[in-house]
């Protein structure tokens, strides 16, 4: 009989319970990264079960490691980089805003398994946490700090922060005293409607959080929170953009939470898998096909199909940054693969429309890439972004990288060198076209590449110069491919050379202005000619016939856009 292998299943400890962080095949690797992980501070426990297979078929565990962080009562602040500036009252409610309060609190958060929706929403749980220690003057004044950058001590801002939370707090105190509709009972959308409807000195969004706020702070677990929310999303019909979008945010502020986020990923075999994941799920993407019926990733992953999650999708990307931006290996069960499994993740990162999450996540991208070699600064950016370009043999990728990362803090260190590599990216026409395909269909890709240009968040002058280089090269392929030569042979029909030629000008393939510009004066000579519409029917004898054939041409020319 052939011997069971034994699994070690490595388990992470979060609040109340276990969840499972991944699975070894070696005891020893499994206890030593358990190990390193509760030294290093990063979990508050872990523990390493083995498991194997009875003869009978059933599954026998046995704990063979447990160990936890010394207790700490004491809840510190979670520091931040940037920290977008509230300037009204109701920017701070925002969801920019709750994001940064779960960054900065999240200890605090984590400890107590509130939101920042439910802290802002519910007097008592403000005022819980206005009477922690010295928590909220430290978390005010480091914002405060962030905010004021290198230009002062911040003293101004943090007492502009302070007299704002003196006014929240009294809204928060206001409201609670007020009654409202039980959620449960008749639903969010209408509680939402009715509060619109009737009159009231406080707004309505505000409210329906407020009735909101009392259910959540019942649910002492996060997941129980993102399902009841999620629920009120798919089970309400006919739900207002405003409402969805209310409930998103706070959706947004659960999935600040790191077990929410495990949660619904499950366990994953290296952080790579987790990042993909994270990123199918926030494009709607993630294969839910082995999960249970009652998993709220389906639900979710559904809700991100349909765009109705934009808050919530800007979170998971973000936790997308942040872990590009640390220093857990990608794949940590094959370190002489780190490099490829990076190559890999690039692949999946970058595509139409650019990098998936924008800006950050370039900048993450090329941060994790600066991780592999033994240069820093800006040399080691320059090096890094040299590289991922190299690791993207397709120029439109590239050229989709490049733009992407312009529009991230790497613009101001290494905005030039990127430039730079854009121009070289631009160099010629014919790593963007197939010589096997079609000529109309090369014109399309590379008119598709330069709508992504003009639609991208790129600075203004670099997508305007961009779109200049590629209606250049159209214009270089049109004239090396001909096609306004094989589309217009004189030898052919006069009707059937203007057609073709029109609808060139009308299929897409060409938009950009000197691109579409060269198509449309060939027409326009043939349009000039003395006697054109003779010519146009020259072949054909029945009078109706040709009354329709110069109709239809008409109608074809008002549909490419001349008039």
């Amino acid at each position: 009989m052939r011997r069971q292998q034994n699994l070690f299943e490595i388990q992470v400890y979060q609040r109340d319970h276990w969840v499972i962080e991944g699975q070894e095949t070696d005891e020893a690797t499994a206890v030593a990264f358990a190990k390193s992980q509760v030294s290093q501070g990063k979990v508050e426990g872990m523990r390493v079960l083995r498991q194997w297979t009875r003869a009978d078929g059933a599954v026998v565990e046995t704990e063979i490691f447990c160990q936890f962080r010394p207790k700490n009562d004491r809840i510190t602040i979670q520091t931040v980089d940037s920290a977008q500036r509230c300037e009204e009252v109701d920017d701070y409610y925002a969801t920019e805003s709750r994001f940064t309060i779960g960054r900065v609190l999240r200890q605090y958060l984590e400890q107590v398994v509130v939101t920042p929706t439910e802290i802002m929403h519910n007097f008592a749980e403000l005022k819980r946490l206005r009477d922690k220690d010295t928590l909220v003057p430290s978390a005010i004044g480091h914002v405060a700090q962030v905010q004021a950058g290198g230009s002062g001590d911040g003293r101004a801002r943090r007492d502009e922060m302070f007299n704002v939370l003196e006014k929240m707090t009294v809204r928060a105190r206001n409201a609670s005293r007020r009654e409202l509709p039980n959620i449960k009972t008749i639903g969010f959308s209408r509680l939402f409607d009715e509060l619109t409807t009737n009159a009231s000195d406080e707004r309505p969004d505000f409210l329906s959080l407020v009735a909101l706020s009392r259910e959540l702070v019942n649910m002492r677990n996060f997941a129980l929170k993102v399902q009841f929310l999620v629920g009120l999303l798919t089970k309400e019909e006919g739900m207002s953009p405003e409402s969805t979008a209310i409930i998103d945010g706070v959706i947004a502020d659960v999935l600040g939470s790191a077990s929410v986020v495990q949660e619904l990923l499950g366990p994953q075999p290296n952080l790579m898998a987790a990042i993909i994941n994270l990123c199918d799920l926030a494009e709607g993407k993630l294969d839910t096909s082995k999960r249970h019926a009652e998993d709220f990733a389906i639900p979710m992953n559904q809700l991100f199909a349909d765009g109705r999650l934009p808050a919530s999708r800007m979170v998971l990307l973000d936790w997308v940054r942040r872990q590009l931006k640390g220093t857990q290996p990608l794949n940590r069960h094959e370190p002489a693969k780190e490099r490829e499994t990076f190559t890999r993740l690039l692949q999946r990162m970058v595509g139409p429309g650019g990098v998936i999450g924008g800006g950050p996540v370039a900048e993450g991208l090329t941060l994790r890439r600066v991780q592999y070699q033994d240069e820093g600064g800006i040399p080691g950016r320059q090096r890094a972004i040299q590289s991922i370009c190299d690791d993207m043999p397709d120029p439109s990728n590239r050229l989709r990288f490049l733009l992407t990362a312009l529009d991230s803090g790497l613009v101001l260190q290494v905005g030039d060198y990127i430039r730079s590599r854009i121009d070289a990216t631009l160099s010629g026409f014919s790593g963007f076209v197939n010589p096997q395909r079609p000529v109309k269909d090369n014109l399309a890709t590379l008119t598709t590449l330069w709508r992504e240009v003009r639609d991208c968040s790129a600075p203004e002058a670099d997508r305007r110069r961009v779109m200049q280089r590629i209606d250049d090269l159209l214009v270089g392929y049109i004239e090396v491919s001909k096609i306004i030569e094989r589309l217009d042979d004189p030898t052919a029909i006069l009707r059937y050379r203007a057609i073709r030629l029109i609808q060139l000008c009308a299929s897409g393939a060409l938009e950009s202005p000197r691109a579409l510009d060269v198509a449309r004066r060939r027409v326009i000579e043939h349009l000039r000619q003395p006697r054109f519409e003779e010519e146009f029917v020259s072949d054909i004898e029945d009078p109706e016939s040709r009354a329709k054939a110069l109709k239809d041409f008409f109608d074809l020319l008002m549909r490419a856009g001349f008039r």
